[in-house]
């Protein structure tokens, strides 16, 4: 049987972020430039899989009942800018992001549903990736939601793939092109 083509296929596609200057643990401490540049490959990314439904049409879990005051790209500098997470559970949060679209295709990325299914993610990568992390509440208060329903968001990603956080290290280094376009010094 063969694989179901990825949706996404790579985080950087064809963009050069030079890290290797920087010194950082988290991607908090880069240049706000820099940081600007990340949300908007990742807002790039997966703007290209939105679908544009009106809420009518499809509602999710992860639907809010309004559209988000705040943009894609924006949300994903305010991820970075304070949850304290690394390139590579940011990376991590796009291969989760891709698995659960690929694991049903009945499930859509809308404008009303992109930014929670992305806070439920990043929150399940940080989790599973770092050491040393923020718990529910300090998350809930950066993405705007409350933290009964990140945890239930949460648990309804995780069960929709099958508590699969685990992937190949090869795989990481699909995404992220490390090799070609980001050279990190840690």
């Amino acid at each position: 049987m063969a694989a179901a083509e990825p949706v996404i296929q790579h985080m950087f596609p064809c963009e050069t972020i030079d890290l290797s200057d920087q010194k950082f643990l988290y991607l908090e401490k880069l240049p706000i430039e820099t940081i600007k540049k990340i949300s908007l490959i990742i807002n790039n990314t997966l703007k290209k899989y939105i679908k544009n439904l009106p809420l009518e049409e499809y509602k999710d879990l992860y639907s809010s009942k309004t559209l988000p005051e705040v943009t894609f790209c924006d949300f994903v500098e305010r991820i970075i800018q304070f949850t304290r997470i690394d390139l590579c559970t940011l990376t991590h949060s796009i291969i989760l992001t891709n698995l659960y679209l690929n694991q049903s295709p009945d499930r859509k990325l809308t404008e009303y549903n992109i930014h929670r299914l992305f806070a439920a993610v990043t929150f399940s990568s940080a989790k599973y990736c770092q050491d040393r992390t923020f718990d529910y509440n300090c998350f809930a208060k950066i993405f705007g939601i409350p933290e009964l329903e990140l945890k239930r968001l949460v648990i309804d990603f995780l069960f929709h793939i099958k508590f699969t956080l685990h992937f190949p290290t090869k795989l990481l280094l699909e995404y992220t092109c490390f090799k070609k376009n980001i050279n990190i010094s840690y």
